[in-house]
């Protein structure tokens, strides 16, 4: 079926309103978001805790690190003798990298029954440039997945990222940190809406922006966010996805007393609403909605050996049909991180979240998901990773309940500063009270990596 492009799509609530100014005014927006801290000077976040940058999976390996390429050395129209050692070129730095993959899957279209598996080849370039800077960041990225599969075609896909954010920092106490994005990507298989494989896979844009400040000093901290992201979906076959499109945003402002060093108790209020393109979707329901959060929790980071935080409140999401009710409940976010050896760290997770959906009759679905996960470092140069997560699925009004888990073991080995390989076996379930909607799947891929 032919899919309409995003100038052919009527926007309800006009009549006329073609979707590409839409998308165009969101870019525009985007563009403001990203330029307003340089413009006001707003303040941002702190750096990275310590016992993350302690982490087996985080910590600085400079003898298998990539060197980068600086981009003076790149300079156009001159040898490499002759480019400038110094400016602004001098302080870029090129990141390349390209990944190819081969990965084993035994139920691609994550079905019930009638599983379908397949080999899939997957390439990955990507390339980032990050400032070499004392004070503030930049970091641009842009990174292409293309996927080919052996036997189904049909669910080929090609996903394209780029995204600039940076840093800027304002005295000690005061920075701001800025972000934009934008992606193509297509909806995985076994996702809640995706309607399974008798229709083709959902393509899908997004357009993100966000700007958080902080300002810490004498003991207080005061962090504010806002963050917006605009989605677009193309027709899958016969399946008229306009009614998935919209934007969603979300306030929010965290203030904090150290009461003692590392340990920082907060609240945290935030606002999100979610406009949805069309006024009506296809099933005659009015899905704008706007709701709230509120938390109050600790963060604890007193060493290199552990890093916690873990927060509890309410929240609540309010639609603007009466047919769909309010979705809310106990609101939940931490993470924790212990540095138990040198060797092993052990990182859980833990959260509840309001999720979008446009299926008949369900307003909201209140997702509550947890994770353990164990990186262990055999050798400087060889590291093993094994992660159990679990996702609960209440769909708010429709009376389904699903139950998710996934396993995943895996190992990376750093073959010098520029080569890296990877082998790991992943096992992915769902058990629901919903009519053909349970699966299993397992898959197996390795990957081979160079980074300049």
């Amino acid at each position: 079926m032919h899919r309409r492009s995003l100038s052919q799509r009527p926007d309800p609530r006009s009549g006329a309103r073609p979707g590409r100014a839409r998308f165009a005014k969101r870019a525009a927006l985007a563009g403001a978001l990203f330029a307003a801290p340089f413009v006001c000077g707003w303040p941002a976040p702190a750096g990275a805790q310590t016992a993350k940058q302690d982490s087996v999976g985080a910590r600085s390996r400079p003898d298998f690190a990539p060197l980068g390429l600086e981009l003076h050395r790149l300079w156009p129209d001159r040898g490499l003798e002759a480019a400038p050692a110094d400016g602004l070129l001098s302080s870029l730095v090129l990141y390349p990298k390209f990944e190819t993959e081969i990965r084993r899957d035994d139920n691609i279209f994550r079905a019930e029954s009638g599983a379908v598996a397949d080999d899939i080849l997957v390439l990955r370039p990507s390339m980032a440039i990050r400032s070499d800077w004392d004070n503030h960041a930049i970091n641009l990225t842009a990174d292409v997945e293309f996927g080919r599969h052996d036997k189904t075609a049909s669910e080929d896909y090609e996903d394209v990222g780029l995204a600039a954010d940076g840093r800027i920092d304002i005295g000690d106490s005061w920075t701001v940190s800025p972000r934009l994005a934008y992606g193509e990507s297509h909806e995985q298989r076994g996702a809640v809406d995706d309607p399974g494989a008798a229709v083709a896979q959902t393509v899908f844009r997004t357009l993100e922006g966000a700007i958080e400040t902080q300002y810490f000093a004498d003991a207080i901290l005061l962090r504010g966010s806002a963050t917006w992201k605009a989605f677009d979906f193309d027709d899958a076959g016969t399946v008229d996805n306009d009614d998935r499109d919209r934007l969603e945003s979300a306030y929010s402002l965290r203030a904090g007393y150290e009461f003692s060093p590392g340990t920082i108790l907060f609240v945290q209020p935030t606002l999100r609403l979610v406009d949805y393109d069309q006024a009506v979707d296809n099933f005659g329901l009015r899905r704008d909605s706007e709701g709230y959060e509120v938390l109050t929790g600790l963060t604890w980071d007193v060493s290199g050996v552990t890093f916690a935080e873990f927060s509890i409140g309410y929240m609540e999401q309010r639609y603007d049909d009466p047919a769909l009710p309010t979705a809310s409940g106990l609101s939940a976010q931490a993470v924790a991180i212990w540095n138990a050896t040198d060797l092993l760290t052990v990182t859980a997770t833990l959260g509840r979240r309001i999720a979008e959906t446009t299926l008949p009759g369900v307003a909201g679905i209140l997702q509550t998901a947890g994770s353990l996960r164990l990186d262990y470092e055999l050798l400087e140069n060889l590291l093993f990773d094994l992660e159990v997560a679990v996702q609960n699925d209440d769909f708010e009004g429709g009376g389904r309940e699903d139950s998710r888990m996934r396993f995943v073991l895996g190992s990376k080995y750093f073959m010098g500063r520029n080569w890296y390989g990877e082998l790991r076996y992943q096992h992915e379930s769902r058990e629901s009270n919903a009519i053909g909607a349970d699966f299993t799947a397992n898959s197996v891929f390795a990957l081979l990596g160079i980074a300049l």
